[in-house]
């Protein structure tokens, strides 16, 4: 037992270092940032804070419709605290970015504050209008600072935007290819289905859109058909072929990566986007031209396994961040800082739009950050109840699924849809997990649910439609003819 444990870390060992270096990677990148001039940015901080005065802080891109929701709260914080990095001459750089303090009095919006501290020639910030928010690294400012060099906060927007959407564009192209046309069809449909173009008007949400988008396309790009192949080849000889274990290696690798980058550019908003797709596409692609996975049990565990290395990626990264803040700061950081993960697990949520409505209790909580989240795929206007939203999900669920039972045919294969559900329910589990937060802010977390459509129009596809109207549909019309 002792011999396998050392073996099995060993094998981790360069998944460890490739995590550290990522996080030093991504802690140098925010540092050297920070040394951009301020004056070479403060313009379009100036132009992009009469941005934020002049618009609400949640408008709605479309009007009255809940899921194009826009939020430009997080992005005037975000863009008020690159105003304030290392211009008080008492405070290192280092410190500077760690506190990551913005502009803001009490009982004052954040796009006021942010336009008040703008109009200063000093931009300082006075101690009573300081507010601390060094809980996240903030690591999108990594790429903000540079373009906000040449843009305001319009054009940083479309340019991170443009950038999210052509990265998936660029990996459904690559599938399409390498001849997987249904995932590449399903992945940009999915796309689709979430409103994927709002993140062209946020940045809060686009970064994990960045992360998945360059995840998905580095296993489009490095697939070879050889790893399907290798995966036949191991159930039948019962071992792992030296293709196919290099594969695993850097998928792990890969994993490692998107959990700290994750943790490290975004807000809380659509986290698991970055570890679920990867895993689908990779999954999908493992299934070759044979609609199932060989090793249902080896695959499960390898899917718990690189769950594990995304999430203590994503954990560690932000404890990382919490550590540094208390030695710096002192311990009321990380005590802040855990107070404010303790709200976003169980605290309080409201019925209404005020603290003054009636207190959800532990059911409507849970019930409502399930179902308002799945509510968004949906175009409700003015007014949405989740209890419609749950009919309407269940039954959107039903007919499709009802289309496999109609059109399936011998290689319909249990094991193998039980586990790409598996992956697609993920989102919810992390609803129920952030019950605070996915009640709350359901206009934007619903998206995360991109892996939940992937799924099931593939399945829909693969064991249903793909029957009467792909190539296996064909040559059994043509078989009943013979």
């Amino acid at each position: 037992m002792k011999k396998q444990f050392c073996m099995q870390l060993k094998k981790m060992l360069p998944v460890m270092g490739t995590f550290v270096l990522t996080m030093l990677l991504c802690a140098g990148s925010l540092l050297l940032t920070a040394l951009i001039p301020q004056d070479k940015i403060s313009a379009n901080l100036k132009k992009s804070a009469v941005y934020f005065e002049e618009h609400e802080l949640f408008p709605y891109l479309a009007e009255g419709q809940f899921n194009t929701r826009q939020d430009n709260y997080a992005d005037c914080i975000l863009l008020n605290i690159i105003y304030h990095i290392g211009v008080d001459e008492q405070e290192s750089l280092f410190s500077s970015v760690i506190r990551s303090a913005y502009f803001c009095r009490e009982k004052q919006n954040v796009n006021e504050g942010f336009s008040e501290a703008a109009a200063f020639e000093n931009t300082a910030i006075p101690q009573e209008a300081k507010v601390d928010y060094f809980r996240y690294w903030h690591g999108s400012m990594v790429l903000l600072r540079p373009l906000l060099i040449l843009f305001d906060i319009v054009g940083v927007r479309l340019v991170l935007g443009i950038a999210a959407l052509l990265l998936s564009i660029a990996a459904a192209y690559v599938l399409w290819k390498k001849k997987r046309k249904a995932i590449s069809v399903c992945y940009l449909l999915s796309m689709i289905f979430v409103n994927s173009w709002v993140i062209v008007c946020c940045i809060e949400y686009v970064t994990t859109f960045l992360v998945m988008g360059a995840c998905n396309l580095w296993i489009a790009g490095t697939w070879k058909e050889e790893y399907a192949q290798g995966n036949a080849r191991q159930v039948s000889a019962g071992q792992e072929t030296a293709t196919v274990a290099a594969r695993r290696r850097r998928f792990l690798y890969l994993m490692a990566i998107s959990g700290a980058v994750t943790s490290f550019m975004d807000f809380l908003t659509t986290e698991t986007l970055t570890f679920t797709v990867p895993v689908l596409l990779e999954l999908v692609l493992c299934m070759g031209n044979r609609k199932r996975l060989e090793n249902v049990k080896g695959t499960f565990l390898r899917i718990i396994q690189n769950g594990i290395v995304w999430g203590v990626s994503y954990a560690v990264m932000f404890v990382s961040k919490w550590i540094i803040s208390a030695a710096l700061l002192g311990t009321h950081a990380l005590k802040e800082a855990l107070q404010s993960a303790g709200e976003r697990l169980g605290g309080t949520v409201y019925l209404g739009a005020t603290n003054l409505d009636p207190e959800a209790d532990f059911l409507q909580r849970v019930f409502g950050a399930v179902f308002r989240n799945e509510g968004m795929l949906f175009p409700f206007r003015d007014h949405m109840s989740p209890l419609t939203a749950a009919v309407l999900f269940g039954v959107a669920f039903m007919v499709l699924f009802s289309v496999i039972y109609l059109f399936y045919d011998k290689n319909l294969n249990l094991p193998t849809i039980g586990l790409l559900l598996l992956v697609a329910s993920i989102p919810y589990l992390r609803y129920l997990v952030l019950s605070n937060h996915a009640y709350i802010h359901y206009f934007f977390t619903y998206r995360a649910q991109l892996v939940t459509i992937m799924t099931v129009l593939f399945l829909t596809w693969e064991y249903g439609l793909g029957n009467v109207f792909g190539k296996t549909g064909a040559k059994c019309a043509e078989k009943k003819k013979n």
